[in-house]
């Protein structure tokens, strides 16, 4: 584990250097925020004074109750401990890198869909999130076909599973559990089918309030609303198809 004022003091070089990006808890995220974020995350871990930093890039008007994510991954060369007389060093310098070679690399929501591979292809963005990306650029079609095929997996996974869930005993603490993952995955179901409806019928009226709901309250529970400039998305633009 590592301390808040740990990771302040560790970041601080960087800060110095680099103004646009602010520090929100653990995390450095680039100025300004809009409909993706671009982060530096001085991740704890269960080890004492241990860190396990990451860049990150990923849109912040997902669905609820995440609201956003993308892709990232995690800067090897920084992992360590605090007591470690060259970490500071070593994370200023992989702080840089990857903000020199990979975020800066990012510039919009279309770039995130075009370097979404080139930039970390072990990773692919998770189904759902990449529909709901391709749906803020107006590539629908795309994000239909995509968002219908997660839609239907997720109810076949309940389906599969549900049964073994019935085999709990009533009342005991693991049915109490299940009860609540099979409430919380039946809820998330239903947010992607009111994404889907929007984007299936192309209202893009709806779709554009619903998105700038999610994002607005995405950017409030990771304390970024005061680094937030809301803007039109790509469709509302007459992007997209």
């Amino acid at each position: 584990m590592s301390t808040e004022a740990q990771v302040a003091w560790l970041v601080e070089p960087f800060l110095a250097r680099h103004p646009e990006f602010v520090r929100i808890g653990r995390v450095l995220r680039r100025r300004p925020i809009g409909h993706f974020s671009l982060s530096l995350d001085i991740r704890r871990t269960a080890y004492k004074g241990h860190i396990s930093p990451m860049w990150g890039a990923g849109i912040t008007f997902g669905p609820p109750p995440h609201f956003g994510g993308g892709i990232g991954r995690t800067l090897d060369r920084a992992d360590g401990y605090l007591d470690a007389p060259d970490l500071q060093a070593r994370l200023l310098d992989e702080l840089e890198l990857a903000n020199e070679t990979i975020l800066q690399r990012f510039t919009s929501l279309e770039t995130l869909v075009e370097l979404e591979m080139a930039v970390h292809p072990s990773f692919a963005m998770i189904r759902f999130l990449k529909a709901v990306l391709l749906a803020g650029v107006g590539r629908l079609a795309e994000a239909d076909n995509l968002l219908a095929a997660d839609i239907e997996y997720r109810i076949r996974e309940g389906e599969r599973f549900d049964p073994l869930y019935a085999k709990l005993r009533t009342g005991s603490k693991a049915w109490h559990r299940r009860q609540e993952e099979v409430r919380n995955r039946r809820t998330f179901i239903g947010h992607l089918k009111h994404l889907h409806g929007f984007i299936e019928r192309r209202d893009l009226a709806g779709l554009a309030a619903l998105l700038h709901d999610w994002e607005a309250q995405g950017v409030a529970a990771r304390k970024m609303t005061d680094y937030w400039q809301r803007s039109p998305f790509p469709f509302e633009l007459g992007g997209g198809d």
